[in-house]
């Protein structure tokens, strides 16, 4: 468990120290005994052997007197105590197997001394004080237990101990604790951030004052389990009265309850119930317990996520955020200059979309407020032909602006650009050769949406190109909510969006959302209610809905799920938003169970068509129509974007366009699809028969939309009501796929109608191991039921739900010429459909696994369970080009269903034994995915006869065994994904259209040498025997990652120009890598390549994050081609192991922000001349350092140095942003000069030769100022 917590912890760049690394304990105490000065976070496994062993009781005595003691690290420690097998109360009282009163033979600290077993005691006493984890190895899964614990690790190194902010509070409880109102049984709960470290930090000040303490951990999981208040009763007297181990817990109750109770009414007791779950009667039930049993005194403290959980407390203490808030986005230009109205508009409304706090302020109202542009986190300056970026460098230059975020943007065809170190984007407006760049916009968009909502995974994201007339309107929604929830908390708030299709209602919920969401303790955005209720069903949306919330979900069954889910966000204060609702049903599907669970200071909105429906919830005033735009502005502006990508029309179209707009009324959607319809149009007389066509149906919104299908081929009609009934949220691969198959053109299909509005495709982040982002369908609603209009009024052959299916399925005729059919695998057929033996036009299959609905009918399991499989069994369906059945429950797909005539086959997570007998003969076959199909185990070997085979993915098909011949013959393969494939060797000749090839734990592949012009994505992991990968024909790679390929000696890359991110991690036996040929490299990180002995990276311009870690034989490293280089890393572990750095050639690295190098034991020089944006700077364990040249670096806002035991002078005289200053350890240090007065945070430890502090008495702004341990400066030290 140990070895798994460590590799976990590595893979999350976490360094570690294991005391079982070396053999003899004379080698292993001095090393331990470093590494516990050293570590800034200790987890201490207490296994049930754990006391019998001398030097392990030692470590814990050193653990506990470390901290906050002299002579160790500055940062604040962690202790982190896993009870593995033994209960917290044995350790506390050393009952048992910790028992340290006698010697035995089966004990090593059998040589001690009583004053030895004595200090042990009382660091065990104070270890079992500490917030951490039990495991039970009987009953736990190791995996999820030790994600818990990788994940506090990661919280305690990035936060530090917070005594000092924490004061107030800590005396809070003190006080009340010597008061009167405490004098029976006191309640306090702690609601916060950070409410694990302050429950820690009042423990270690409080405990002393009682006579026993329990740590009750996972109270509300135990007590969901059978008997399991009284267990966790038995619990707490096993901690307070010390019960012996020999008896049950489930019994200690129920045998000596009353005997138990009258012990403790005479205790003063300490409890504390860390992190409870959402609860609330279960929670009451225990602390009715509580005050039976507790008296004189006691103490219980609670911690919760959950405020409503904590509102019964006798004191509930509110721990206020650490952080600030998000900041603001300033958005400046000359005023000199005329930017055009509406690029500033669009650029304000953009952001105002993600609920950013945004400015626009000319330069001159920059410079003349200072103060009000202090909380600018990001400042974008817009540079034109009278402001450049020189201009705005010199205004910017001063220190208030150098912990912002500086972006520009060259503006027109004008735009003066020089060299900057800043981000720099060329955006053209309105100029008459060239359109709006959608590309670049959106990528400086991007940029500046993740520097904000880092931490922040709730914002929506989405991409909106064109967002117009949208802050107004949210702001009015906006202001109602809040002054509602200021006035009413008793009861959640609903509020509701109106308005028809495509007025912007769902754009203008999500701004809504983007800009509250971090109000409430919890929040959700449902999208597409109407669709995924039907798609989905009612219990998998509740599941979303409480996945959302709370981030996680029990493995439930749907056996009383009305209660659970309930249950589960009951009192919880959330946003909840969901679209699209149009009916009763999901009213008491989804929004009265929300109502009547969640806390009083909720606030629900819904958004939909039905005015109606919003009136059975809510009152009318809380009822916002949105009617579309009554600013003709708005209209004009969202229009010409869409016509002509520019902010006015050319002067031959004005006046027909402003006619088109009167004629589409202020709807958005339509604005927005005759915009796109006419894009690209010049012809004056085309804009007026489109014209005609509107004016004629300007009462009938699906004829105004259905002009945008006029021009659409019969062929691409069908393409688009194939998209609308079947293909939406499926991924553009698979309807590329079935569209070729259907009507011979897949791809080109979908850009006609992309460049229409009548589809997008949106980038999700990709699932798995695949980096590049998955590319899913997407279709307005109003869009989608244009096409199911259609298709029901006019076409008749395509069932997309199952009231459909049944009435087309009692139809003969209907049944002969039906191209699509969509079904949940209970469905009940039709009787005329029971005798059907063929489907002789369907194209498209989707059948949706749902268990159990019909088991009361009593027709047999299987029958009862899947009827659709036996009638499926009977059909053939000979025209088929796709079939998806996820989860399906059969071992063999029945013949009828899968002709040769087939394109796509998506059986994931299937019971499926064995591909089709047939397969060799499905020779139209382009997508094969049987991801998750763990059952799977035989596999026709005709596959190799698929040669237009594209996409075959066996991931975790863990009994799969393809052999390099089969694999060879898929000659049109652009996704191989396969695991476990144990007989294959060598890769020659794979297809060369392959884009991503993922293989994970091929045992015996030795060499992967193949000519793949089209690769963009390579992956091999734990491929053991592999000695050689050679990437001489793979031009096009993008992202390459060897993981645990131990015996990899060569790695040729001598051409790959697109080659983005290299990761290569514990690649034991790789000693050289040469990037020379990677010009578009921007990541590059090798962890774990210990015989890698030098890094050369002669031109690599574009490079931005350079990260090495535990590459120990590394000797030398030249940056001297990293012109764009922002981020560098270069760790060892200066504990057991050190890099072997002695050159670090840094040049010029005018873009490096943040410089990091950890145990270079061998490093003499560090020169950051060149490195004139650094921002952070560490040297750690550095211990031959002898020199640091920082002769400018204005940025430079903390340097930290630890560990460099050669070092003797640091001069700060080139320093003048420099707020946060640590040396610690560097005990040769003589001289720290010029100290400027920016600094703010001062820590000064063991620097036992230090002399000169140079400038200490002229720090005005600081803050903060510790030193400690230097003997020969102490005295002469000013008074702060």
């Amino acid at each position: 468990m140990v070895s798994v917590l460590r590799g976990m912890l590595h893979l999350e760049g976490i360094s570690c120290f294991h005391d079982h690394d070396m053999n003899h304990e004379t080698e292993r105490k001095p090393l331990i005994e470093e590494a516990i000065k050293k570590s800034k976070v200790y987890v201490i496994f207490l296994s049930p052997e754990f006391a019998t062993c001398k030097l392990c009781l030692e470590e814990v005595y050193q653990i506990m007197n470390t901290q906050n003691s002299p002579g160790t690290s500055n940062t604040a420690r962690s202790v982190i105590p896993i009870f593995y097998d033994v209960k917290p109360y044995e350790v506390r009282y050393q009952t048992e197997r910790y028992d340290l009163s006698t010697e035995s033979e089966t004990k090593r600290y059998v040589l001690s001394t009583e004053s030895e077993r004595k200090r042990w005691s009382q660091s065990l006493n104070k270890l079992s004080l500490r917030i951490g984890f039990e495991y039970q190895s009987k009953t736990m899964f190791q995996w999820e237990e030790l994600k818990k614990v990788v994940k506090i690790v990661q919280t305690s190194l990035k936060e530090p101990r917070r005594e000092n902010l924490y004061a107030k509070q800590l005396d809070e409880v003190e006080k009340v604790l010597k008061s009167r109102i405490c004098k029976d049984f006191f309640l306090i709960g702690i609601h916060g951030p950070n409410k694990s470290q302050f429950v820690e930090l009042l423990v270690e000040r409080i405990w002393n004052e009682f006579d026993g303490l329990s740590i009750l951990h996972n109270v509300i999981e135990k007590i969901r389990e059978e008997n399991g208040l009284s267990r966790v009763m038995g619990e707490l007297f096993s901690d307070l009265i010390r019960i012996s181990d020999e008896e049950p817990l489930k019994n200690h109750e129920l045998i000596y309850g009353s005997r138990y109770r009258q012990i403790l009414r005479a205790k003063k007791c300490l409890v504390v119930l860390p992190d409870v779950e959402n609860e609330i009667h279960q929670m009451r039930q225990l602390v009715e317990r509580f005050k039976d049993i507790l008296n004189n005194g006691s103490l219980v403290v609670v911690s919760s996520d959950f405020k409503h959980m904590l509102m019964e407390v006798d004191k509930l203490i509110e721990l206020s955020p650490l952080q600030d808030s998000k900041g603001t986005l300033i958005i400046c230009h000359s005023s000199r200059f005329h930017v055009h109205e509406a690029y500033v508009d669009h650029l304000h409304e953009t952001f105002s979309f993600y609920g950013l706090d945004v400015h626009l302020l000319s330069v001159e109202k920059v410079l003349s407020d200072s103060d009000g542009v202090r909380n600018a986190k990001v400042i974008l300056c817009i540079s034109s032909n009278t402001s450049s970026i020189e201009d705005f460098e010199k205004m910017l230059s001063d220190p208030v602006f150098h912990s912002t975020e500086i972006i520009y943007i060259l503006y027109g065809p004008q735009g003066m650009s020089k060299s900057t170190s800043k981000s720099c984007f060329k955006i053209e407006v309105n100029s008459e050769n060239s359109e709006f760049n959608k590309t670049e916009f959106k990528t400086m968009v991007n940029k500046v949406v993740e520097t904000f909502s880092k931490g922040d995974e709730k914002t929506n994201q989405e991409v909106i190109e064109f967002p117009v007339g949208l802050e107004q309107r949210v702001d009015v929604i906006k202001s109602r909510i809040l002054v509602d929830m200021q006035e009413r908390d008793t009861s959640p708030q609903c509020f509701g969006i109106w308005g028809m299709g495509g007025a912007g209602k769902t754009t203008i919920a999500r701004s809504i959302y983007n800009g509250m969401h971090m109000h409430f303790d919890k929040s959700h955005f449902c999208s597409n209610t109407r669709a995924d209720f039907v798609k989905k069903g009612v219990v998998d949306m509740q599941k979303d809905i409480v996945r959302g919330m709370l981030g996680k979900l029990n493995n439930e069954t749907e056996m009383d799920w009305e209660k659970k889910w309930k249950a589960a966000i009951k009192g919880i204060n959330a946003l909840i938003v969901l679209d699209d609702v149009d009916s009763e049903q999901h009213l008491e599907a989804l929004h009265h169970p929300l109502c009547s669970s969640l806390g009083p200071k909720s606030v629900l909105i819904m958004t939909s068509r039905d005015r109606q429906v919003l009136l059975e919830c809510t009152q009318p005033k809380n009822i916002f129509p949105i009617q579309g735009f009554d600013n003709r502005k708005h209209s004009e502006r969202l229009f010409y974007w869409h016509a002509f990508l520019k902010a006015e029309p050319p002067e031959h179209l004005l006046q027909v366009s402003s006619r088109i707009i009167d004629a589409c009324q202020g709807l958005p959607l339509s604005l927005k699809v005759m915009g796109a319809h006419l894009y690209g149009h010049n012809d004056e007389s085309y804009w007026n028969e489109s014209l005609l066509w509107l004016q004629q149906n300007e009462t009938d919104i699906f004829k105004q939309l259905r002009i945008s299908l006029n021009g659409l081929e019969p062929k691409q009609m069908e393409a688009f009501l194939d998209i609308c009934c079947f293909l939406i949220g499926e991924e553009e691969g698979t309807a590329c796929s079935v569209l070729q198959g259907c009507y011979g053109l897949g791809r080109t299909y979908l850009e006609v109608l992309t460049n229409r509005c009548l589809i997008s495709i949106a980038e999700h982040e990709s699932v798995g191991d695949f980096r590049q982002p998955t590319r899913i369908i997407e279709v307005h609603d109003h869009i989608r039921d244009m096409g199911t209009c259609i298709v029901q009024e006019e076409k008749r052959d395509r069932a997309w739900d199952e009231v459909t299916a049944e009435n087309i399925l009692k139809d003969e005729k209907a049944r002969s010429t039906l191209r699509g059919l969509s079904i949940s695998s209970d469905f009940s057929f039709p009787k005329e459909a029971t005798k059907c033996g063929s489907l002789p036009n369907l194209k498209i299959l989707v059948v949706k696994q749902v268990y159990g609905r019909q088991w009361i009918r009593g027709e047999g399991i299987w029958a009862a369970m899947f009827p659709t499989k036996n009638f499926l069994e009977k059909v053939r369906c000979e025209e088929l080009r796709w079939l998806k059945w996820r989860h399906a429950p059969f071992q063999d797909v029945p013949d009828g269903i899968c002709p040769k005539s087939l394109r796509v086959l998506d059986l994931v997570f299937s019971k499926i034994r064995r591909v089709p007998m047939q397969i060799g003969s499905l020779t139209n076959l382009q997508r094969l995915d049987l991801a998750n199909c763990f059952e799977l185990k035989r596999f026709d070997s005709r596959i190799g006869k698929l040669k237009d085979l594209r996409y075959l993915n066996f991931e975790r098909c863990r009994h799969v065994e393809l052999l390099k011949e089969e694999i060879d013959g898929l000659q049109s393969l652009e996704l191989l994904s396969l695991h476990n494939c144990k007989s294959l060797r060598t890769l020659t000749s794979l297809a060369t259209t392959l884009r991503t090839l993922h293989l994970k734990r091929c045992e015996s592949l030795e060499s992967l040498k193949a000519s793949l012009p089209n690769l963009r994505d390579l992956t091999l992991i734990a491929c053991e025997k592999l000695k050689e990968v050679d990437c001489e024909g793979c031009g096009s790679l993008e992202y390459l990652l060897l993981d645990g390929c131990k015996k990899l000696e060569s790695l040729q890359m001598p051409s790959l120009p697109n080659l983005r991110m290299l990761k290569l991690k514990w690649c034991f036996g790789l000693k050289e890598v040469d990037c020379g040929g990677c010009g578009s490299l921007e990541h590059l990180e090798l962890c774990g390549c210990s015989g890698l002995e030098r890094l050369q990276m002669p031109s690599l311009p574009n490079l931005r994050k350079l990260k090495l870690e535990w590459c120990f034989g590394l000797k030398e490293v030249d940056c001297g081609g990293c012109g764009s280089l922002e981020h560098l890393e270069i760790i060892g572990s200066h504990i057991f192991e050190s890099v072997e750095l002695k050159s670090l050639q840094m040049p010029s690295l005018p873009n490096l922000r943040h410089l990091e190098l950890k145990g270079c034991s061998g490093l003499k020089e560090v020169d950051c001349g060149g490195c004139g944006s650094l921002e952070y700077l560490l040297l750690d364990g550095c211990k031959k350092l002898e020199s640091l040249q920082m002769p400018s670096l204005p940025n430079l806002r903390m340097l930290v140095l630890e560990w460099c035991d050669g070092l003797k002078e640091v001069d700060c005289g080139g320093l003048p942003s420099l707020q946060d200053l640590n040396v610690c350890f560097c005990r040769s240090l003589k001289s720290i000069s010029v100290l400027p007065r920016s600094l703010e945070t001062l820590w000064v430890k063991e620097c036992n030769e230090l002399q000169v502090l140079d400038g200490l008495d002229t720090l005005t702004n600081l803050k903060d100022v510790n030193i400690e341990g230097c003997r020969h400066i102490r005295r002469s030290l000013p008074a702060i």
